[in-house]
């Protein structure tokens, strides 16, 4: 299951360029375009031409340079031709041409005119720059005074809760820099705020993160202690996205847990050592407050009391009850009955409210909402009457128009931007009047409520697909025996979707490890009814049968019960039903499907006295047969008896390794001379070094795995798809019955500076000759692993710097797809930014996405809790709506990726020094004080006919930043020195220093 880099700040560059009216200058008439003379050593002449020819193409093209100020000598049109970052080199794309109110002192020694027109594949970043570019004056009309300082604000909407870089342009001759200057957004945070942080070696700017409120905000420049006001620019922020290609930026500065909505955790694992094996995904919250906000749009309000009315039936729909079949019901009602009263919805129904767009801004012609559009202004309507922090999900219920316009339901989860910052909140859209709709099947607005929350709540989709699934597994689909698979007749959820949810507790699970079978085993069970809460002393609601790690079989003892609002209708009443589970299925099969029909046609619905035998074709005697008796409506016997698998099973655990860790496997670990100085770099790889690369594969089967081969991968850091991988070797080993085993890659793993990647580990499909034939492993599902690498620092220096990578995501379906990317972080003293919200992507294809982080703290503290310097854990996750679905109404999971942030001082080592038999050196913070400890790892690298050969050795750095070493007697060329910091300082190194 498992994004194109355009820098928002260059995406509204783009959009500017195809639209908007050029300002008539009336000093100049008739201007020319004048082209900046550093433009002809980085740009094709062909390229400068047709812009000459054609200047209303090029963005800014004899515009004001700020169009929201009057024409002045302070402000002057736009006429010369630039680059957007001079420093930069041009990319169509990522750096394209510009129309600049004066030209940048760019020099061009050292920018090689290209041979050939830059690639404009979107994947392909330009190269960050080198040194910082100093902006030359805007040249006015003759004669008048020049501006001190000029912002380059936006000059197209742009969209709440997003970013967009602000350069700010400095005459030489004002006598400031970009530190004497203050930003400020005097309407306060629902205009936005300001980041002072940069992008190292970048063009004077700052970052303006926009806020909730749309409108339009003046952004002042003062000097910096006094207030005067210096420069001034506008922007205008918009809760209107009309982009189709791919959404708004987004950023974040708070904490955000994993949704509930993106469930990735397995149900169940044969491997894992904690008793609980089948933790969820996210454990559904106890009291889950779900906002419901009853709206229309400009192409078809309510009129009389149609909207009130509204209110009223959504309020007893979702909340207080509605009468059916003598039984008052409501998606409320529904959770409290299924969990027990663990899960109690809190439902506020707020409206109605007149959403100022019209239909074809807030939905596509598919029904499907326009996400950006409809959960902001919905989240506007409440948000002064609403405190975001404490909802769990936001329900947008429309009233349709005609021509079949309606909105399907969906569920998903979106950035918001509210009163409270922005937030991930899991989303439902519905309409009004849901019942009436063509394709509803009359289902009833509590009904379908309750399966769109199930999303909200981390439950997947169980209904079989034609277009997508084996075609022999359509009579296995679960269907009213699940609310995820056919929601019409509001049945109950099986056992394990309610352990997924974290409200049925694991001592009420019998487990058995038919696949770990060592001898013949026999058990049974008493089964109480899963409709009637949790089991007496004695009983239990379910049985796991696990056969592979991620792989069980699931019975549970289901009984109709009238006087209740679920499970009333059941496929077959007083029924034992036995599921097959995969928590990482293939594609051509779900989650849940019932086990199959056996010989005797009893099948796996299972009523009294009847069994379900599957026989092992590869071991006769390890036959598992499930015999019901004794059943009588409030137990039910299940017997259970197998014999042993007899098969091997290598294995590798998937992610997540942790909470911290989403998108790391346990079982991958990196090993480098910098790992092992200290644990605060634990498992990170260290860029132009060697690094080991271990595995740990365990055997879960009862036989010896012998000639297991182990293959390690690395590839580009994505969050879905399967970009090209290089091959970095294969170690083969034995792995015991039962058994563990660590192997390391046959090679070190060289990682490129400044690289972020992903390390994948195969084992290839085993089998192996026992008693004359060939026997598989037990299964192919847990042979593979991967571990997403990304490290950075945030290095302060007033203020912190902001850091920069990307991650891929690719399309993996023969079919247009829409893809969300969703960020959460664990502090909130960091930021993280995100280029786009979502992206519609063609068939296999794959983009480049830009995620830039950064620390908040403007100087960081002398604190001696190291524990404030903990790392920022950031999760990236693409989920996926199956375009193969034809009533496809929530995502999947595509994959992820994470990166750790680290804050710290700067540092360097300021003097390194060979004096033999000694190497000495003193590590220094940006501000002359000495680091105070750490570690130094010194390499001595030797030249032997063209390969480097390399030795080192880690010394302590002590109180006044001071360290030495002994030097080798060995041969060797040079030394380079390396710090490994104490939290709460930045990494450096020296320079080399060749052998005296």
């Amino acid at each position: 299951m498992n994004a194109r880099w355009v820098a928002v700040a260059a995406v509204v560059t783009v959009l500017l360029a195809s639209g908007g009216t050029a300002q008539a200058n009336p000093l100049q008439q008739a201007p020319l375009p004048h082209v900046c003379a550093f433009l002809h050593e980085v740009v094709p002449a062909a390229v400068i031409a047709d812009a000459v020819a054609h200047p209303e193409k090029v963005y800014g093209w004899n515009k004001r340079a700020n169009p929201n100020a009057p024409l002045s000598p302070y402000n002057q049109p736009r006429t010369s031709l630039s680059l957007r970052s001079p420093g930069r080199r041009y990319h169509p794309l990522y750096n394209g041409l510009l129309f600049a109110a004066g030209c940048p002192a760019v020099s061009t020694s050292a920018t090689p005119r290209p041979a050939t027109v830059p690639p404009t594949d979107p994947a392909t970043p330009p190269t960050p720059p080198t040194r910082p570019v100093t902006p030359t004056p805007i040249t006015p009309t003759p004669g008048t005074p020049v501006p001190p300082v000029v912002l380059v604000g936006p000059s197209e909407p742009v969209f709440v809760g997003s970013y967009v870089e602000v350069p700010v342009r400095i005459e030489p001759g004002a006598g400031l820099a970009i530190g004497d200057l203050d930003f400020v957004l005097p309407d306060g945070d629902k205009a936005g705020h300001v980041s002072r942080s940069t992008e190292r070696g970048a063009a004077p700017s700052f970052m303006l993160l926009v806020g909730h409120d749309p409108g339009t905000y003046p952004i002042l420049a003062t000097k910096h202690g006094t207030g005067t006001v210096i420069a001034t620019a506008h922007f205008t922020s918009t809760d209107v996205w009309t982009g189709t290609d791919a959404g708004p930026s987004a950023w974040l500065e708070r904490p955000q847990s994993p949704l509930p909505a993106l469930p990735f955790l397995p149900i169940a694992r044969a491997d894992a050592a904690a008793p609980d094996r089948a933790a969820s995904a996210a454990a559904a919250p106890a009291t889950p407050k779900l906002v419901i906000v009853i709206a229309d749009t400009s192409t078809n309000r309510y009129t009389g009391s149609e909207g009130t009315d509204a209110v009223a039936t959504w309020e007893d729909e979702a909340r207080d009850g509605v009468a059916v079949g003598g039984v008052t019901r409501s998606t409320k009602a529904y959770y409290a009955e299924l969990t027990g009263g663990a899960v109690n919805l809190d439902v506020e129904v707020r409206g109605p409210f007149s959403l100022t767009g019209n239909w074809d801004t807030y939905f596509e012609a598919s029904k499907e909402p326009k996400w950006d559009n409809l959960f902001q202004a919905c989240a506007d309507a409440v948000d002064a009457v609403v405190d975001f922090t404490t909802v769990f999900s936001l329900a947008c219920v429309t009233k349709g128009a005609a021509g079949d316009k309606f909105a399907w339901p969906y569920a998903w989860a979106r950035m918001i931007a509210t009163d409270e910052g922005n937030i991930a909140l899991p989303v439902i859209s519905m309409p009004v009047d849901w019942p009436l709709l063509k394709g509803s099947g009359g289902r009833e607005r509590h009904v379908t409520l309750a399966h769109e929350f199930g999303h909200n709540l981390g439950l997947p989709d169980e209904y079989w697909v034609g277009t997508q699934h084996d075609a022999a597994l359509e009579s296995r689909d679960p269907d009213g025996w699940t609310l995820m698979s056919a929601e019409a007749k509001l049945p109950h959820v099986t056992v394990p979707e309610r352990r997924w949810l974290g409200t049925t507790a694991a001592s009420a699970i019998r487990t058995f490890d038919y696949g770990g079978a060592t001898a013949p085993f026999a058990a049974t069970v008493e089964l109480h009814p899963a409709e009637l809460g949790s089991p007496p002393a004695g009983r239990s609601t379910g049985v796991e049968i696990m056969k592979a790690a991620g792989w069980s079989y699931w019975c549970e003892y289901r009984v109709g019960q009238s006087a209740q609002i679920g499970d009333r209708v059941l496929p077959t009443n007083d029924r034992v039903l036995c599921t097959d589970v995969q928590t990482s299925p293939p594609a051509s099969r779900r989650n849940i499907v019932v086990l199959p029909n056996d010989a005797s046609g009893d099948g796996p619905v299972l009523g009294n006295l009847q069994d379900y035998t599957e026989i092992d074709p590869m071991n006769p005697d390890a036959t598992l047969k499930l015999s019901v008796s004794a059943m009588d409506g409030s137990k039910a016997r299940l017997a259970i008896e197998y014999g042993p698998r007899g098969r091997p099973d290598p294995s590798i655990r998937p992610w997540p390794a942790g909470p911290s860790r989403p998108w790391q496997s346990p079982d991958i670990e990196i090993k480098n001379d910098r790992t092992k100085a200290s644990p605060a770099f634990f498992n990170m790889q260290w860029p132009g070094h060697d690094n080991e690369v271990w595995a740990t594969v365990r055997n879960l089967g009862t036989i010896d795995a012998t000639g297991v081969e182990v293959e390690f991968y690395v590839k580009d850091y994505n969050v879905g798809g399967t970009p090209p991988a290089t091959f970095l070797g294969t170690t083969t080993t034995t792995i015991p019955a039962g058994g563990t085993v660590t192997v390391q890659a046959p090679t070190p793993w060289q990682a490129p500076a400044g690289g972020h990647y992903c390390l994948e580990v195969r084992i290839g499909p085993y089998s192996k000759p026992v008693g004359g034939f060939m026997v598989d492993e037990l299964t192919g599902t847990n042979n593979i692993a991967q571990s997403n690498y990304d490290d950075h620092t945030s290095i302060s220096s007033s203020p912190a710097s902001r850091e920069t990578t990307t991650v891929k995501v690719t399309n993996p379906y023969a079919a247009p797809a829409l893809i969300g990317l969703s960020i959460d972080q664990t502090r909130d003293d960091f930021r993280t930014y995100l280029e786009h919200r979502w992206l519609r992507m063609a068939a296999g294809e794959t983009r480049t996405v830009r995620v830039m982080f950064e620390s908040t703290r403007d100087v960081p503290l002398e604190d001696p809790d190291r524990q404030s310097w903990a790392a920022n854990h950031v999760s990236i996750t693409a989920s996926i709506f199956n375009p193969l679905d034809p009533v496809v109404d929530s995502a999947d999971i595509l994959g992820g990726a994470e990166a750790r942030v680290r804050h710290g001082w700067a540092t360097r080592i300021d003097t390194f020094d060979i004096e033999p038999p000694r190497a000495v050196g003193q590590v220094l913070r940006f501000d002359g004080r000495p680091a105070p400890g750490g570690w130094v790892i010194i390499e001595f690298t030797d030249d032997r006919g063209g390969n480097l050969v390399r030795t080192s050795t880690t010394v302590a750095v002590n109180a006044n930043g001071r360290f030495s070493a002994t030097v080798p007697g060995t041969p060797w060329s040079f030394a380079q020195a390396f710090f490994v910091p104490v939290p709460g300082y930045g990494d450096s190194e020296s320079k080399r220093v060749p052998r005296p």
